[in-house]
């Protein structure tokens, strides 16, 4: 008789479940679920308190799992129908990838034309000796600032309403594809109970 046997690594939690879907497949719990709890070492480091100086360790960290052994018969019946039917199961659905807000240039880039722009007409106002020139530049430099914040205002809400609408979309196209997987999943299991029984 032919056999494969399987390891599977699942949190204490899942044992159950994960027992019962296995076996769902045709495969046989050997034994008794292995709880394996580990513990990294911890690391030290130095620390000073007041004038002394100490050595501090840190606790590991701790994992605690179960191992669970499964085998199953080669030549049972249906086995092939039972290996194509648990590679379905177990294929991911494939979601779209997540849509990503673009963001526009800085507002920084608008605020140092206008800083540009008012520190050159302050100038000029205090008393500094320069001429006109100076405040026609300033103002300049001020406009275009105003006009970049105002341009990246409107800009950033444009993408905002774009983002929103392709984001929506995309959590109801990914619900859609998780819903249809999951019922697929619940036809795949009741075809399994039927070639078992």
């Amino acid at each position: 008789m032919a056999k494969e046997t399987k390891f599977i690594t699942v949190e204490p939690s899942e044992t159950e479940n994960t027992i019962d879907l296995w076996q769902n497949f045709g495969w046989v719990l050997i034994g008794v679920p292995q709880e394996i709890l580990s513990q990294t070492s911890g690391t030290s480091h130095l620390e000073r308190r007041g004038d002394s100086i100490y050595s501090v360790r840190n606790a590991g960290t701790t994992i605690h799992y179960v191992r669970i052994t499964f085998q199953r018969d080669k030549n049972m019946p249906n086995y092939a129908e039972l290996v194509r039917l648990e590679k379905a199961y177990h294929t991911e659905s494939n979601l779209p990838s997540q849509p990503f807000k673009l963001s526009s240039f800085s507002i920084f880039y608008g605020i140092i034309p206008l800083i540009i722009g008012f520190l050159c007409m302050c100038h000029y106002h205090v008393g500094y000796r320069v001429g006109i020139g100076v405040l026609l530049v300033g103002g300049v430099f001020a406009v275009v600032g105003v006009v970049l914040v105002i341009f990246r205002a409107v800009d950033d809400a444009n993408k905002a309403s774009v983002f929103k609408s392709k984001y929506s979309a995309w959590e109801s196209a990914c619900a859609t594809i998780k819903r249809e997987h999951w019922n697929k999943k619940q036809e795949i299991l009741k075809t399994v109970e039927s070639l078992l029984t």
